[in-house]
């Protein structure tokens, strides 16, 4: 069972996979355990890997003498899947179960109580279809940088090739942002409908794409403003 069986386990949706990498165990971080499934909970407790992944909920799907598949499904469907192997060795010099790779499909896949218990805010389209996480998603502010009460709306692939869109009542990023959030504004006439929506409220762009606004579902008059980022904003 090579790292690459990890992807080839897949059973995605959308394209394949959504994310994939290895497990460093030269870094101080993740250290072996005693058997597949807990080297996997620590490699993504120890680590951050895998954070767009559940953390529960896991399966051995296959296991030889020293490597194991563990898999987590939806449905009868492999979603993520981890090769982990017994024998590697980590940088305390011990030697057990580690994880030699693993890989994902689109969070949008998953159940909507795990992405909603994952943070990440998955929008729909027209007929309810739950819509790529690679294409749109929202997700709220780290609370390490005490950014939880703050919005981020990303259009496109990969955080730093997408449109960001922030909704910051509080004025956080006054230098970051194309205009302010407003939480009572109008919906320009030349503004473009994207067809999605997500907590009652549709998704429209502005034509020069400057600012994003959030329409009411059950009232058009409902009109919130997140003006688009000059460039991604991170958290340290």
């Amino acid at each position: 069972m090579t790292a690459g069986a990890a992807v080839e386990a897949l059973e995605c949706d959308g394209r394949t996979p959504y994310e994939r990498s290895r497990v460093d165990y030269d870094d101080g971080l993740a250290t072996v355990q005693e058997n597949a499934e807990d080297a996997w909970s620590n490699a993504m407790d120890e680590t951050g890997v895998a954070y767009n992944a559940p953390h529960d909920g896991y399966r051995v799907e296959r296991q030889d003498e020293d490597r194991a598949l563990l898999s987590y499904d939806v449905g009868d469907r492999s979603k993520v899947a981890v090769v982990v192997a017994d024998g590697v060795r980590d940088w305390n010099d011990d030697e057990g179960w580690g994880v030699l790779a693993w890989a994902q499909c689109d969070p949008a896949e998953f159940p909507a109580d795990v992405t909603e218990g994952l943070g990440v805010g998955v929008w729909e389209d027209g007929s309810g279809r739950r819509l790529p996480v690679r294409r749109v998603r929202s997700r709220q502010g780290p609370e390490h940088c005490g950014w939880e009460n703050i919005t981020f709306l990303l259009i496109g692939p990969g955080d730093a090739r997408s449109d960001w869109y922030v909704r910051d009542e509080g004025g956080e990023f006054p230098d970051l942002l194309r205009g302010t959030f407003d939480a009572d504004a109008t919906l320009p006439d030349d503004a473009v409908s994207t067809g999605w929506h997500r907590n009652g409220r549709e998704l429209w762009l502005s034509h020069d794409k400057d600012a994003a606004y959030l329409v009411g579902v059950d009232d058009k008059h409902d009109v919130e403003r997140w003006p688009a980022a000059k460039e991604p904003i991170m958290c340290a």
